[in-house]
């Protein structure tokens, strides 16, 4: 029986490279960066805790023009190629294990884009001109799903024509629903499920009867 962990699965990024980069500045040309942003991702039709197969839920990522970061506002003159973020959906019957456990029975829950959805290594890309990704989900089985955006690189040049490497992480603009995952869950589950999950704004559950 084939099973997946459910959340936080690392994140891991991918980047070649005719040369070894400079591992920590805040250009692109670097391997790590310690710019930081948050961005806001919405979450639009049935947002229901529980919802029913055929129902339909928008996801809608959009960098801004200007963005509030740990060095002060940085704002956009030009998106790079190389920008993606991760996008983790998907569910199952039940969880058993330890901590955030692992669904029993995987269903596979796939973003349908309207935008172009392009992959790298298993990360979304925005579309470039606009900076904006938007997604639609539309469940076919019964079970209980997770929607998780995490981590990412984004590579841009400011209206200053200076260039830059950020971290992005996202709130989604739903409640998480902390009780309703616990409760799917065994009580042995529940407090280290709940210490990793309960300051994190990034993923949203809902149940498909």
């Amino acid at each position: 029986m084939k099973k997946i962990t459910l959340i936080f699965i690392p994140f891991i990024l991918f980047i070649t490279s005719s040369c070894d980069p400079e591992r920590y500045c805040n250009e692109p040309a670097c391997l790590y960066s310690d710019v930081n942003v948050i961005i806001e991702a919405k979450l639009s039709g049935n947002i229901d805790s529980i919802i029913n197969i055929g129902d339909t839920i928008w996801l809608q990522v959009k960098i801004p023009d200007t963005m509030q970061t740990n060095y002060g506002e940085i704002v956009f003159s030009y998106l790079w190629q190389n920008s993606f973020f991760g996008l983790i959906s998907g569910g199952g019957d039940s969880l058993h294990g330890e901590g955030t456990g692992v669904y029993i029975n995987t269903v596979e829950m796939l973003p349908i884009s309207i935008l172009p959805l392009n992959e790298k290594y298993g990360a979304r890309k925005w579309d470039y001109p606009t900076r904006n990704f938007r997604c639609f989900f539309v469940p076919v089985n019964k079970g209980k799903y997770v929607i998780e955006l995490n981590g990412g690189r984004i590579e841009m040049t400011d209206n200053k024509g200076k260039d830059w490497l950020i971290n992005p992480s996202f709130t989604l603009n739903q409640p998480f629903r902390l009780n309703q995952y616990l409760n799917w869950m065994s009580e042995g589950m529940r407090p280290e499920a709940e210490q990793r999950l309960k300051e994190n704004k990034s993923w949203y559950c809902f149940e498909v009867k």
